[in-house]
């Protein structure tokens, strides 16, 4: 079964730190659902759901810059 997680994109280099913060995010609440036992499919969904949280708020432009940077990430 596919998570439909690459980890190679959770590894590519950005130089936006909202998609940084997000993307990190996402890389440890996923190690710790496998430390924990947890399943590959598990531990994405939970991952993927700690990415959508850790999404910028929509304030500023920046915000809904990065708020963008961190959606079409997650999309590709």
């Amino acid at each position: 079964m596919t998570t439909g997680v690459s980890f190679r994109a959770v590894s590519k280099p950005t130089h936006n730190e909202s998609l940084q913060f997000c993307l990190a995010i996402w890389k440890d609440v996923y190690d710790q659902g496998k430390a924990e036992g947890k399943t590959d499919y598990t531990a994405s969904q939970e991952a993927h759901k700690a990415y959508r949280e850790a999404m910028p708020d929509l304030i500023t432009f920046a915000d809904i810059r990065d708020f963008i940077a961190c959606v079409g990430r997650g999309i590709l």
